[in-house]
C-alpha cells in the first residue's frame, strides 16, 4: 500500500526534524523544504498528497508559495496547510485563506490535535468532498492586504532583531567583563589587590630571560600579625595587610611587580634598579610607614625588609632566597632588640 507522502516546509532544520519525526512516526512518507521555491520546485517535479509551510521564510515566504501554488493546475487540488508561529492575527489567518490555504495552524500545537487536522484535510481532499480553495479572482485587495501583512510583520522582525542585537551586545559586555575579572582574580590577592604569588613567580621567571639588568627583589615581612589575628580577630590583621599594600604601592613604581606571597609575606621585584636605588625605595616605604603609624594610633605596624641584587644576568631563585635570608635576619635582630627593651623596661 502506497504511503500518503506530505512535503513540509520551513526555513529552520529544527522544525523540519520534529515534524518530520512526527509524520514518520505515525505513517507518512516525508519530503521537506527550506523554503518556497525549493518547495515548488519538489512539488512540480513529484506532486505530495499535502503541505504544510511555514510562512516567514527566506528567498520564497509561505504566502507567496500558496498563491503560485493555487495558480498551479497540478498542486492547486492538493490540500495547503499553514502552519506557524510568527503569523498570528486574525487578519494572517483571513490572508492565507483568502489566497486558498485548506488549515491554518498555530505553532506549537499538540502532537495530538495537530495529527487530526492534517488526516482530516487528507481524508477531505481524498473524498472528494472538500471543495477545491483556489485564490480569490480579485487580486488587487489580496495583495493590499498581503503588503500590508508582510510590512507589518516584517517591522516586528526588525524589531525583535534590534531588541536581540541589544541583548547579545549586552551579553558581549558582560561577558568581556566576566573574562577580565577572572583573569585580575588569577593574577591578584582579593584582600589587598596586590599580585599574587603565582603573578610573582611568573614575572621572575621572565625577568631571568630578559635583559632588564641589574634586578633587585626586596622581601617584606608582617611583624606580629598572628599575634594580631590571635588578640583582635582577623578582620584587625586584614586591616594590618591593607596598611602594608597601601605603602608599598605608595614606595615603589608602577612598573615594579609588588605581590603578596604569603600569609604575611610580600615580595617586590624591581627591573633596571639596583642596590643603591632598591635601599631608597625601602627608606620610602620605612617613612609612609611611620606617617600611617602616627595616623593609627595604637595600632603601629613594624615590618622587615630583605633585598638582594644582581647587577649582571644570575639565577633569580638564588637572589630570591638570599633576599628572603636577608628579611629574617631584619626579623630576628628586631626580635632580639624587643626583647631587650622589654627586659630593660622590666
Amino acid at each position: 500500500m502506497k504511503m500518503d507522502r506530505i512535503l513540509i516546509v520551513d526555513d529552520k532544520e529544527e522544525n523540519l526534524y520534529l515534524l518530520s519525526a512526527l509524520l514518520q512516526g505515525h505513517g507518512y512518507e516525508v519530503v521537506s523544504a527550506s523554503h518556497g521555491a525549493e518547495a515548488l520546485i519538489k512539488a512540480r517535479q513529484n506532486p505530495p498528497d499535502l503541505v504544510i509551510s511555514d510562512l516567514l521564510m527566506p528567498v520564497m515566504d509561505g504566502y507567496t508559495l500558496l498563491n503560485n501554488w493555487k495558480a498551479d493546475e497540478r498542486l492547486k487540488t492538493i490540500p495547503f496547510v499553514v502552519y506557524t508561529a510568527t503569523f498570528t492575527d486574525k487578519q494572517d489567518e483571513h490572508l492565507a485563506l483568502d489566497l486558498g490555504a485548506d488549515d491554518f495552524i498555530l505553532k506549537p500545537t499538540e502532537p495530538e490535535p495537530f495529527l487530526a487536522r492534517i488526516n482530516e484535510a487528507m481524508a477531505k481532499a481524498k473524498s472528494g468532498l472538500s471543495p477545491v480553495r483556489t485564490t480569490n479572482t480579485d487580486k488587487a485587495p489580496l495583495v493590499n492586504e498581503y503588503s500590508e501583512v508582510l510590512f507589518r510583520k516584517l517591522e516586528q522582525k526588525a524589531l525583535q532583531l534590534q531588541e536581540a542585537n541589544r541583548v547579545l551586545q549586552q551579553e558581549i559586555v558582560e561577558h568581556k567583563r566576566a573574562e577580565l575579572e577572572l583573569k585580575y582574580l588569577s593574577f591578584h590577592d582579593t584582600l589587598t589587590g596586590l599580585y599574587n604569588r603565582g603573578f610573582f613567580e611568573e614575572d621572575l621567571e621572565r625577568l631571568k630571560r630578559g635583559r632588564q639588568f641589574p634586578v633587585s627583589i626586596v622581601m617584606v615581612d608582617v611583624d606580629g600579625l598572628k599575634k594580631t589575628n590571635d588578640r583582635e580577630g582577623h578582620a584587625a590583621g586584614d586591616e594590618l595587610l591593607r596598611r602594608v599594600a597601601y605603602a608599598l604601592n605608595a614606595a615603589f613604581r608602577a612598573e615594579d611587580v609588588v605581590a603578596r606571597i604569603g600569609d604575611d609575606e610580600f615580595g617586590v621585584l624591581l627591573s633596571n634598579t639596583n642596590a643603591t636605588q632598591a635601599e631608597s625605595a625601602i627608606r620610602r616605604v620605612r617613612h609612609i610607614l611611620q606617617v600611617n603609624n602616627e595616623a593609627n594610633a595604637g595600632k603601629p605596624l613594624r615590618l622587615s625588609f630583605g633585598v638582594s641584587t644582581a647587577e649582571q644576568r644570575a639565577p633569580l631563585t638564588d637572589l630570591l632566597r638570599l633576599a628572603d635570608e636577608n628579611m629574617y635576619r631584619e626579623k630576628r635582630g628586631q626580635d632580639v632588640s624587643k626583647k631587650d627593651h622589654e627586659k630593660t623596661g622590666a
